[in-house]
């Protein structure tokens, strides 16, 4: 199968529209369509790359991801390339679930974790819509009105067909609260997942042996209005590291030239790869602005700064550099991937810097080979992690999207 070029089949127009309509605007596409019932804007990539096993193991069909958040108004450039739309979350009660359902008609429902609706599942059961709950934690126990009717709960969570739980106190909570053994299972969470990003390995093999063992870091996917600040962060790492070579990799692949001219301005040896410029020893930063490269310098630099993420957004996903070996360093914008940076942090495999000072700095210290092999080991725990889930989660749904319903 050919790969698809990033966020082909999104639709960039669902993103756009205002969150208080959840139709306007959108159309449904054709075909067999997974509604998944979001709980917050975290969960898009993990949804995406969901959305894009779905798509390449079990046939065509479309994700509609409906969120209780504003929905984003930029568009991550390495989420999969899965037939995916993402929408505000239907407004409370029947009326708007029914108009919503008869909008969207969706063959089958992945809600995930909890604050369970009963008036749009009620709706969703008289449409004999297959429905999972997954990741059901604390927030399952909840409902959004009606919780204090005996019984109330109960009924709701006899409308899924299978609920994956995240923990066993939970589990033990929803079975007295009424869901049957038969329907629960013990699962971890949906976590997100890249695909590895690939690249010539010949050339790898050449830039490597022409680099030796000098020290390299990479700053990935960086904006124009980043180059100063990159300029600085390279003087402050290059104090005690003097033959230390920044790859520096532009988002907008015609700026190339400017950010070349502005790095050879800030006092750097500069060389451009579209200009077919190689990174020699006396070159200080190499400007990386070919397409489809980033899977070769993800291999050759063992620090990546993820571009955007001090002065804006950063549209790479951090899991693509972790997964190769690369340590991360960001800034604090981490939307729409702050899960999958808590993730990381939280194993010790990636680094937030404050400001360019800050992230010299922090090089400086990674390029100890012994610290940054320590936590690229555990990136790579984080990366490989939640297989499971998915596939499991791939199972049932393709199990769900195979079983008649009442009246087909």
């Amino acid at each position: 199968m050919s790969p698809r070029p990033p966020l082909a089949g999104l639709v960039p127009r669902s993103w756009r529209e205002p969150a208080g309509n959840a139709e306007a605007g959108a159309v449904r596409p054709p075909g067999r369509l997974l509604w998944v019932r979001g709980a917050n804007a975290a969960q898009i990539g993990a949804v995406a790359a969901l959305a894009q096993r779905l798509q390449d193991e079990a046939g065509p069909l479309s994700v509609l991801l409906t969120l209780p958040d504003a929905v984003p108004q930029t568009l991550p450039e390495s989420l999969p390339g899965a037939e995916m739309l993402v929408q505000p979350q239907p407004a409370p009660g029947r009326t708007a679930a029914r108009a919503f359902l008869e909008t969207w008609a969706p063959d089958m429902l992945l809600w995930l974790r909890g604050d369970l609706d009963p008036a749009l599942l009620a709706e969703v059961a008289a449409r004999d819509l297959p429905a999972i709950l997954a990741e059901a934690g604390p927030e399952a126990l909840h409902l959004t009105s009606g919780g204090w009717r005996p019984g109330a709960l109960r009924a709701v969570l006899r409308r899924f067909s299978r609920i994956l739980v995240s923990d066993g106190p939970v589990l033990a909570r929803l079975r007295r609260a009424g869901a049957d053994d038969v329907q629960m299972e013990l699962s971890g969470k949906l976590e997100d997942t890249v695909a590895v990003l690939g690249c010539n390995d010949r050339e790898r093999r050449d830039i490597a042996a022409s680099l030796g063992a000098r020290p390299v870091w990479l700053a990935a996917d960086t904006p124009l209005d980043e180059a100063a600040l990159l300029a600085q962060a390279h003087a402050v790492a290059n104090r005690r590291t003097h033959r230390l070579l920044l790859i520096l990799d532009t988002r907008n692949r015609l700026d190339g030239p400017e950010m070349a001219a502005r790095l050879q301005a800030a006092g750097f040896q500069t060389a451009l790869r579209s200009s077919e410029q190689e990174p020699v020893e006396t070159i200080q930063v190499y400007v990386a602005d070919g397409d489809g490269e980033l899977g070769l310098w993800y291999r050759l630099a063992p620090i990546t700064y993820i571009g955007g993420t001090l002065t804006g957004q950063g549209l790479r996903h951090p899991f693509e550099a972790a997964a190769l070996g690369s340590v991360v360093v960001h800034g604090r914008a981490t939307m729409p991937f702050a899960e999958s940076y808590r993730r990381l942090a939280a194993a010790g495999a990636s680094r937030q810097v404050s400001g360019p000072e800050d992230l010299g700095r922090m090089v400086e210290g990674l390029l100890e080979p012994d610290k940054a092999a320590t936590m690229a080991h555990a990136a790579w725990d984080v990366t490989s992690s939640g297989a499971d889930v998915t596939n499991r989660l791939i199972m049932l749904i393709t199990e769900m999207g195979d079983a008649p319903r009442r009246g087909a």
